[in-house]
């Protein structure tokens, strides 16, 4: 049974949910018709961007630097047009979406769909991971997990320490506040896994990985991994939820 605040979002935006979603399939029937099948990996790392160029070069650099190399990065440019030198790797591809969509999961779905892996993982365009974040996921997958989630350490834009998220999973907590945030997830992939389509604004609850863990917890083994392994930059363009006193900080990503 879903909490009252996502049954709210989902009963009042469902027209514009339907239409995202007829447009995700469209841009992937196109996608898939240009570039054809991608070449398989262990992981896809999908990549939503939407003008940050610098800070996409850093993201990218630091998934193409993992530990463990058979994976795919995709990067998906929500319709504003890439400006700026990516790497030359042969697992880097980079799709540029018709118009601005706005909705970040309908995005990464795109990127989910159009690549072939067993396991898809999720970075944001401004923040970074640490060299064994996929390492230490994938020995977590090889023990039974399907879901698997680290710590995260969230700086300001000078670099400076903020704190340190992260804390063992329990799903009734989740009615609480946000226990996973996009960037630590490495998750097998399912026909169940898809981003919400429902449309979030700045200063909702909860955003599309809150959703996403809610659902997806019900049906997989959630594994905690006690270790800092991305590096999330805290800035005026990052979008938080406020879970309210019930949470242990006033703000977390939802």
């Amino acid at each position: 049974m879903l909490p009252l605040f996502e049954y709210k979002l989902e009963a009042t935006r469902w027209r514009a949910a339907r239409r995202l979603t007829a447009t995700e399939d469209a841009i992937v029937a196109a996608f898939r018709a240009q570039l054809g099948r991608l070449a398989p990996a262990e992981v896809a790392t999908v990549i939503p961007t939407y003008r940050r160029p610098v800070q996409l070069g850093s993201a990218v650099e630091s998934a193409l630097t993992q530990t463990f190399e058979d994976q795919r990065v995709i990067v998906v440019d929500d319709g504003a047009g890439l400006d700026g030198a990516l790497p030359d790797d042969p697992r880097l591809t980079v799709v540029q979406l018709p118009h601005n969509i706005g909705t970040a999961g309908v995005v990464r779905n795109i990127g989910i769909r159009l690549t072939d892996s067993r396991l898809v993982a999720f970075l944001d365009d401004d923040n970074t991971w640490e060299p064994r974040h996929l390492e230490l996921a994938i020995e977590a997958h090889a023990r039974g997990a399907e879901l698997t989630y680290s710590r995260l350490q969230r700086v300001d834009e000078s670099g400076e320490l903020i704190d340190v998220l992260g804390e063992p999973f329990e799903r009734r907590q989740m009615r609480e506040r946000s226990l996973v945030d996009t960037n630590v997830i490495v998750v097998r992939r399912s026909e169940r896994l898809q981003f919400s389509r429902v449309p979030r604004r700045r200063g909702d609850f909860p955003l599309e990985d809150w959703e996403l863990v809610w659902r997806l917890s019900r049906h997989m083994q959630v594994t905690y991994i006690p270790e800092v392994t991305v590096r999330y930059v805290r800035h005026r363009g990052s979008n938080y939820s406020d879970w309210g006193a019930a949470s242990d900080s006033s703000e977390h990503r939802a």
